[in-house]
């Protein structure tokens, strides 16, 4: 028998998985997430989902994504990361507050990153101009731009796919505008 609690995702071929193929397999039956995600359900894509957040916090701040080209291929070498490294350095202005995402960085829970927001917003971050979050692409960023930026943080303990962590991280800086401004989003 298996229960499902709300919030708790089932796989049904996981006790197959866990004793290493001695079980009859299950791979036919897909995974079952409850509750349900309103994403899903819409077909929301990361490109459509980022654009939207960067919508919504454009009208609280001035905002811009700034891409470059990722080191790309199936194992990229020390040079590539390098290379994207350099390229990052080519759009960061001086006075700007450089936070590195990786999975290592600091954790703040969404309360003390609005706190963090607010703090560079109201200008208790002194001759810092603009705040900038470096988010690497599948090979991750390079080690000397990571020592190089004022703060880490990290979305969570656990890999995520680029794409996914720079929407995950837009909604939180909106939803740390929302609780700076004291509207309704965030509850």
């Amino acid at each position: 028998m298996t229960a499902f609690r709300r919030g708790v995702g089932c796989l049904e071929g996981a006790k197959t998985l866990m004793t290493d193929g001695l079980e009859k397999s299950n791979a036919d039956k897909q995974p079952v997430f409850y509750p349900p995600s309103p994403l899903l359900e819409k077909g929301v894509n990361f490109k459509e989902a980022a654009a939207d957040y960067l919508q919504k916090i454009k009208r609280c701040v001035p905002v811009e994504s700034i891409a470059v080209k990722d080191a790309g291929g199936k194992s990229p070498s020390l040079a590539s990361l390098k290379k994207e490294a350099q390229d990052i350095r080519g759009r960061l202005k001086r006075g700007d507050f450089i936070v590195a995402l990786v999975d290592s960085g600091s954790a703040l829970d969404t309360k003390g990153f609005s706190k963090f927001i607010e703090d560079f917003l109201t200008g208790r971050r002194a001759g810092k101009d603009r705040l900038c979050f470096m988010v690497g692409g599948a090979w991750g960023l390079d080690k000397g731009i990571i020592t190089e930026a004022d703060m880490t943080l990290s979305l969570s303990r656990m890999t995520l796919p680029h794409e996914m962590a720079f929407v995950v991280l837009l909604e939180q800086v909106y939803r740390a505008l929302t609780i700076i401004k004291r509207e309704p989003y965030s509850h």
